[in-house]
């Protein structure tokens, strides 16, 4: 080459080569120091930062086999399962194979098997895509390795793991071929979040909702061992347009800087039942009570309920008496099992029981919810036909037999491979909520679900208010609920002392006797007849209480006593509500009380008059027999003459066949009423 500057193009193109040298060296460094942080994040289990930094290195290089094989199990191993396939599936593609030996763990922090392997984790991916057949495929290729690595001398739990997907594999394949015709929607409102939540429990109206959140709000800010946030507790009502209203924290009484969970709540939202953990590995069950607008700091429930082994979920039926709650107590049938406890007459919990294998397991039975109806358990297993991770099941009591009915998985879309748990069910048998974690609608980690989801229920729902009749504030008042076929107490509730509602749930098909009792109130009695209609069947009822302080009388009628046709002698029946207001009269020394007895139309006016003084004398004669000062007492037949109602039908001769509890004004103490005319004669009394 003819140059005046040959050296020119010679040192040019050592620069240049020099540059690119250079370049280069910086290049493969600076991709070094990436995997180098990438395989740390993974190594030390951060898989959020490993998916990040994976991604990174994805951008410079979307073939490497590496890069997608730990992007994909990265997501495996995070909140994110549903993004893995497609990263293993390149890698498996691209030919890459893990290795050294198979080997499956248990991670024990997410309570979930893991490994190496690119079979398992392959299997897995397409598993929790549904995609079971596929899946089939790699755990039955994972399955044979070990078969020749081991030569099936040692192993077996692992194999049997295997098989076990394998089941699981079968039971979806079943499933998918009859699915439910439900829709499945993310609660409505601003109750989801990029977060975790879980455990949604709702009263019996669907007005409140309480579930379990771990969010940069949590109490203290702090995170656990794996970088999530501390476990909170949040509550949220539904407004006027059926949405839920953003959520705020519970209580300071109730939420602490450790994990506090709520598990459990009874239909009328009084009663809260809480987990917390206690640092060895396991937890306990608590309890905490709504009075008025606050709630009280959680009582841990006794020992027999909790131990030293794990108790982390519960749930009370509607009458208050039976508490279903898990436990891996040893004697169990396996992992964790379900258990219940019956309330003994003296206000303390019975010894559990376990439900037995009819229920239970050899693997994790969890989150039991009683429904209102009293009989139909749901419930959360990895055991029976699940189709992966925790499915829901159902099974109903049979009370003629006194033994659960068999199991049934609630089937797909309901059920998915991921964790399905947490399900309760409203009153009314119309709607379902749980926590999954759904790829088609997802905000972050598992979410609250709801679905439109009719299943047939028998049961009463009366709901109302208790005022006091002098102001119309809200009473708090304690509602006794009689069976008076029995006499026996069906349960006893309470209404709100700031709203004044309240909640009952009852089998329909009986006679019920309701008395409430408040403070500074005349106490209050009413008798429901409720039919077995073979349904849900809803009645809004408010109480008026009257006052014990009042310048003028107060009448109560006493819906409970009764009398046979023509007869003034009490029915059996009639003794528990006049035990309750025996005990009002002794320890109210200073009331005065008439006996008011009322009849219908029917026969002469003479004989009307007649029985009706009777059938008062009985009650004072109840009263004093049981120690009440004759002196405060005062029987008054007043016949037909003061009807409540009309006398041309039944239903209004029914109400005006009655007996009358009037509370006078205390200024006659101490003197006696023989002389006195009575309330309906001598009205300024």
């Amino acid at each position: 080459m003819n140059s005046k500057y040959p050296s020119l193009y010679v040192l040019v193109f050592f620069l240049v080569s020099l540059q690119s040298t250079v370049l280069g060296q910086n290049g493969d460094k600076e991709l070094h120091k990436q995997e180098v942080q990438a395989e740390k994040a993974f190594g030390f289990e951060y898989y959020e930062e490993a998916i990040v930094q994976f991604g990174e290195l994805l951008k410079k290089d979307p073939s490497s086999a590496k890069y997608n094989y730990y992007m994909g199990v990265s997501h495996m191993r995070s909140t994110h399962h549903e993004y893995a396939l497609p990263f293993l599936k390149k890698a498996y593609e691209a030919g890459y194979r893990s290795d050294g030996k198979p080997e499956i763990v248990l991670d024990e922090s997410h309570d979930e098997y893991i490994s190496e392997d690119m079979e398992f984790n392959l299997a897995r991916a397409y598993h929790l895509h549904e995609e079971f057949e596929e899946a089939k495929i790699h755990y039955n290729a994972l399955k044979k390795k070990y078969d020749e690595v081991y030569h099936n001398k040692i192993h077996e739990h692992e194999k049997e793991i295997i098989e076990r997907y394998i089941e699981q594999c079968n039971n979806g394949i079943e499933l998918l071929k009859s699915p439910v015709d439900v829709k499945i929607v993310l609660l409505e409102g601003e109750v989801n979040t990029e977060y975790e939540e879980i455990v949604p429990l709702v009263t019996a109206d669907q007005s409140v909702l309480i579930f379990t959140s771990r969010n940069p709000q949590t109490t203290g800010g702090l995170t656990d061992d794996d970088g999530r946030y501390m476990e909170d507790i949040y509550i949220s009502y539904k407004n006027s347009d059926g949405k839920w209203s953003k959520p705020k924290s519970i209580s300071d009484n109730v939420n602490t800087n450790e994990h506090d969970a709520c598990v459990g709540l009874s239909p009328d939202g009084h009663t809260l039942f809480t987990y917390r953990n206690n640092h060895h590995g396991t937890g306990d069950l608590y309890q905490s009570t709504l009075d008025g607008d606050k709630w009280s700091v959680p009582e841990k429930l006794p020992e027999g309920i909790n131990t030293k082994y794990l108790e982390n979920s519960a749930s009370i039926s509607s009458d208050g008496k039976l508490l279903f709650f898990t436990s891996n107590r040893p004697g169990g049938v396996g992992g964790e099992d379900i258990y219940v406890s019956r309330k003994k007459s003296d206000g303390s919990w019975g010894k559990p029981s376990n439900l037995g294998v009819e229920l239970n397991t050899p693997f994790d039975d969890d989150a039991p919810f009683i429904h209102p109806d009293g009989k139909t358990l749901y419930f959360s297993s990895k055991g029976h036909t699940t189709m992966g991770g925790f499915d829901v099941f159902k099974a109903k009591y049979d009370e003629t037999k006194g033994v659960w009915g068999s199991v049934e998985n609630l089937g797909h879309p309901i059920n998915t491979p991921e964790n399905d748990i947490f399900f309760v069910f409203s009153a009314d048998g119309e709607r379902a909520y749980y926590s999954s974690h759904r790829e088609e609608e997802n905000m972050g980690g598992e979410d609250l679900y709801v679905m439109d989801f009719k299943q047939e229920v028998s049961l009463i729902h009366l709901y109302g208010l208790v005022l006091t009749d002098d102001d119309g504030k809200p009473a708090e008042g304690i509602i006794t609920v009689t069976d008076n076929g029995t006499g026996e107490k069906v349960g006893e509730y309470t209404s709100n002392k700031s709203t004044g509602k309240y909640t009952v749930i009852l089998p329909p098909g009986k006679n019920y006797g309701i008395y409430i009792d408040a403070p500074n109130c005349v106490p209050f009695s009413e008798n429901v007849d409720l039919p077995d209609i073979g349904e849900y069947y809803e009645k809004k009822v408010d109480f008026k209480l009257h006052s014990l302080v009042s310048n003028k009388p107060t009448v109560t009628v006493l819906k409970n006593v009764f009398f046979d046709t023509d007869k003034s002698v009490l029915r059996k029946e009639s003794f528990s509500e006049l035990n309750k207001y025996f005990s009002i009269l002794d320890e109210n020394k200073n009331l005065q009380v008439e006996i008011a007895g009322h009849t219908d139309t029917d026969g002469a006016d003479t004989y009307n008059l007649k029985l009706s003084q009777k059938r008062a004398q009985a009650v004072v004669d109840y009263f004093v027999e049981k120690g009440i000062d004759s002196k405060r007492l005062f029987a008054v037949g007043y016949g037909e003459a003061y009807p409540v109602a009309s006398n041309a039908d039944e239903k209004g001769k029914q109400q005006n066949r009655r007996t009358e509890l009037i509370v006078h004004d205390t200024a006659n103490e101490g003197q006696d009423w023989k002389n006195s005319k009575g309330h309906y004669n001598n009205p300024s009394k």
